[in-house]
């Protein structure tokens, strides 16, 4: 018998029976056939879908044929690039390791839902990432800058981790105090809840003390802490003199 197949690119259609010599068709016979990749025509990406800031994030790029088969012989370059507003473009080019496929390790630092585009030899392919905070590592307080002696003031307490990022589960109390000597100006205490996205409003502050003042607030494990220094102006009119 002969063998009417030869080596068939991908995706060709072949008929898979063989024939005699003379042309009579047989039904049965094994035939092995080499089927060899189309041109690279894909990028394809495989990466977690989420991530958190800071941490490394494994992606790999195969560079495939229409059907999704991967070309080894592929040597070519493939650039990377991200959305991510803190993205420092450190990896810009990464080789495809003469296999048609590359690994690389990178780090997202803002929370939010970004994009990793990647390209080469005309290619090009986008993959979703969605980034959340990493653990709570630093308390801010936002004050103004100056106010009134006497005058209700509101201050903004925020969680945030080693990025800057809103510490979004964080949860837990939080001590006030201030230097101002007058008694009472500053609520004792504050209440992240869990669900409030690190955040907590503290109204009706007031400070009497010229010319400055500090207000302090510490987690109640201590952890955290942060001041903010603000100006008292004394509004008060002077004494007629007679």
């Amino acid at each position: 018998y002969r063998d009417t197949l030869a080596t068939y690119r991908l995706g060709a259609p072949y008929d898979c029976v063989l024939t005699a010599d003379n042309g009579t068709k047989v039904a049965w016979g094994v035939a092995h056939v080499r089927v060899a990749n189309l041109p690279a025509s894909v990028l394809l990406v495989d990466a977690p879908r989420s991530a958190v800031a800071g941490e490394p994030l494994s992606v790999t790029a195969t560079v495939a044929d229409v059907f999704g088969n991967r070309v080894y012989d592929y040597t070519g370059d493939i650039s990377m690039t991200s959305d991510d507003p803190d993205w420092d473009g450190s990896i810009g080019a990464f080789y495809g390791n003469g296999a048609g496929r590359a690994n690389v390790t990178m780090v997202l630092t803002t929370a939010g839902n970004w994009r990793l585009n990647l390209s080469s030899g005309g290619m090009r392919a986008e993959f979703p990432v969605s980034v959340t905070n990493a653990p709570s590592s630093a308390l801010r307080i936002t004050a103004p800058l100056e106010v009134e002696a006497g005058e209700p003031f509101d201050i903004v307490l925020m969680a945030r981790d080693i990025w800057g990022n809103a510490a979004l589960d964080y949860s837990g109390n939080l001590i006030l105090a201030t230097t101002d000597p007058y008694p009472g100006v500053v609520p004792s205490t504050a209440t992240m809840p869990l669900g409030s996205g690190g955040f907590a409003l503290v109204a009706d502050c007031v400070l009497f003390t010229t010319p400055t003042q500090a207000i302090n607030a510490t987690s109640s494990d201590r952890a955290l802490f942060a001041q903010a220094i603000i100006s008292v102006a004394d509004t008060s009119l002077p004494a007629l003199s007679v």
